[in-house]
Protein backbone atom coordinates (compact mmCIF):
# COMPACT_ATOMS: atom_id res chain seq x y z
CA UNK A 1 0.00 0.00 0.00
CA UNK A 2 1.39 3.42 -0.91
CA UNK A 3 2.06 5.97 1.80
CA UNK A 4 -0.58 8.72 2.05
CA UNK A 5 0.39 12.40 1.75
CA UNK A 6 0.16 14.56 4.88
CA UNK A 7 -3.10 16.22 5.86
CA UNK A 8 -3.46 19.57 4.14
CA UNK A 9 -4.95 21.71 1.41
CA UNK A 10 -4.36 20.52 -2.14
CA UNK A 11 -5.50 21.28 -5.69
CA UNK A 12 -6.55 18.21 -7.66
CA UNK A 13 -4.36 17.55 -10.71
CA UNK A 14 -6.89 15.15 -12.27
CA UNK A 15 -10.56 14.31 -11.77
CA UNK A 16 -10.94 12.19 -8.65
CA UNK A 17 -14.15 10.38 -7.86
CA UNK A 18 -16.70 13.23 -8.72
CA UNK A 19 -14.21 16.01 -7.93
CA UNK A 20 -13.02 17.80 -11.09
CA UNK A 21 -9.41 18.63 -11.91
CA UNK A 22 -8.20 21.96 -10.47
CA UNK A 23 -10.50 21.89 -7.42
CA UNK A 24 -9.29 23.02 -3.98
CA UNK A 25 -9.71 20.20 -1.44
CA UNK A 26 -8.64 19.38 2.09
CA UNK A 27 -7.11 15.91 2.39
CA UNK A 28 -7.36 14.23 5.80
CA UNK A 29 -5.22 11.10 6.00
CA UNK A 30 -6.45 9.51 9.24
CA UNK A 31 -9.37 9.21 11.63
CA UNK A 32 -12.78 7.61 11.46
CA UNK A 33 -13.97 6.59 8.87
CA UNK A 34 -10.45 6.98 7.41
CA UNK A 35 -8.76 9.13 4.76
CA UNK A 36 -10.97 11.49 2.81
CA UNK A 37 -11.28 14.64 0.72
CA UNK A 38 -13.34 17.58 1.90
CA UNK A 39 -14.52 20.43 -0.31
CA UNK A 40 -14.34 24.11 0.77
CA UNK A 41 -18.12 24.47 0.36
CA UNK A 42 -18.50 22.34 3.51
CA UNK A 43 -15.78 24.01 5.58
CA UNK A 44 -16.93 26.32 8.34
CA UNK A 45 -14.58 28.93 9.71
CA UNK A 46 -11.42 27.04 8.80
CA UNK A 47 -8.21 29.00 8.69
CA UNK A 48 -4.66 28.01 7.83
CA UNK A 49 -1.93 29.42 10.06
CA UNK A 50 1.51 29.70 8.48
CA UNK A 51 4.55 28.54 10.45
CA UNK A 52 6.05 31.17 12.77
CA UNK A 53 2.86 33.26 12.82
CA UNK A 54 2.26 35.00 16.13
CA UNK A 55 -0.92 33.64 17.73
CA UNK A 56 -2.55 33.85 21.15
CA UNK A 57 -3.74 30.50 22.54
CA UNK A 58 -6.94 30.53 24.54
CA UNK A 59 -9.69 28.13 25.58
CA UNK A 60 -13.46 28.34 25.71
CA UNK A 61 -15.61 27.27 28.67
CA UNK A 62 -15.65 23.68 27.42
CA UNK A 63 -11.86 23.52 27.28
CA UNK A 64 -11.62 23.63 23.47
CA UNK A 65 -8.47 25.35 22.18
CA UNK A 66 -8.87 28.63 20.28
CA UNK A 67 -6.20 30.58 18.39
CA UNK A 68 -6.40 34.35 18.15
CA UNK A 69 -4.44 36.17 15.45
CA UNK A 70 -3.07 39.49 16.77
CA UNK A 71 -2.88 42.46 14.39
CA UNK A 72 -0.74 45.60 14.41
CA UNK A 73 -3.22 48.51 14.77
CA UNK A 74 -2.23 52.14 15.34
CA UNK A 75 1.21 51.19 16.64
CA UNK A 76 -0.09 48.60 19.10
CA UNK A 77 -0.57 44.84 19.07
CA UNK A 78 -4.31 44.15 19.18
CA UNK A 79 -5.68 40.71 20.06
CA UNK A 80 -9.17 40.12 18.64
CA UNK A 81 -12.07 38.93 20.79
CA UNK A 82 -12.89 36.10 18.34
CA UNK A 83 -10.60 33.27 17.33
CA UNK A 84 -10.44 30.00 15.42
CA UNK A 85 -11.04 26.61 17.05
CA UNK A 86 -8.18 24.14 16.62
CA UNK A 87 -7.97 20.43 17.35
CA UNK A 88 -6.50 19.64 20.77
CA UNK A 89 -3.73 17.57 19.11
CA UNK A 90 -2.53 20.70 17.24
CA UNK A 91 -1.76 22.58 20.47
CA UNK A 92 1.37 20.43 20.93
CA UNK A 93 2.74 21.71 17.60
CA UNK A 94 2.68 25.35 18.77
CA UNK A 95 6.02 26.88 19.79
CA UNK A 96 6.11 29.27 22.75
CA UNK A 97 7.23 32.79 21.89
CA UNK A 98 10.25 34.09 23.77
CA UNK A 99 9.79 37.66 24.97
CA UNK A 100 12.36 39.72 26.87
CA UNK A 101 11.23 40.51 30.41
CA UNK A 102 12.27 43.57 32.39
CA UNK A 103 11.70 44.07 36.07
CA UNK A 104 9.49 47.09 36.85
CA UNK A 105 11.38 50.10 38.21
CA UNK A 106 10.89 50.77 41.88
CA UNK A 107 10.66 54.46 42.78
CA UNK A 108 11.39 55.76 46.24
CA UNK A 109 9.39 58.61 47.69
CA UNK A 110 11.26 61.64 49.08
CA UNK A 111 10.46 63.37 52.34
CA UNK A 112 8.17 65.81 50.56
CA UNK A 113 6.24 63.06 48.72
CA UNK A 114 7.93 63.59 45.35
CA UNK A 115 9.30 60.59 43.50
CA UNK A 116 13.07 60.20 43.45
CA UNK A 117 14.58 58.48 40.42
Amino acid sequence: MSELPPCGIYVTTAALGGIPEGRLVYFHNHGDPGPGLYLPARWKGNRRFEAETLVQLGYNGSGAAILFLPEWVDGQLAIPDRGTHIERERVASLTPLKVAMTEPQVHEEGADGRLLH
